[in-house]
């Protein structure tokens, strides 16, 4: 089992269903291709939520639908930005799903 340590910057549409994802297909990637796909941090404009076993999509799913920030439920930094964030973890992979101005 290869674990692919994950990092999400940006829990708006593109981050929640990217979380959907890693709830409802986690165990068939498991399964399948035999890689652990496990999200060690969120962050929103709460601040981040950082757990190096692995944070709880789901969790922070409900978190999320009933309008609070990821900073608030497991491993919550509340004010920590992602890139204050990142320096306490080892991420093998940044998903940024983060606002971006085009003007």
């Amino acid at each position: 089992m290869t674990v692919v340590r994950l990092a999400l910057a940006g829990v708006g549409n593109v981050g929640q269903s990217f979380l959907e994802l890693l709830r409802d297909k986690g165990d068939l990637v498991r399964d399948r291709y035999g890689l652990d796909l496990r999200l060690i941090l969120a962050a929103d404009r709460s601040g981040a939520a950082v757990d190096p076993a692995g944070l709880d999509p789901a969790g922070l799913l409900v978190l999320k639908h009933t309008g609070h920030g990821v900073a608030t439920g497991q491993g919550g930094r509340p004010g920590a930005t992602a890139a204050e964030a990142l320096t306490a973890v080892e991420a093998d992979v940044l998903l940024e799903a983060t606002l971006t101005d085009l003007h």
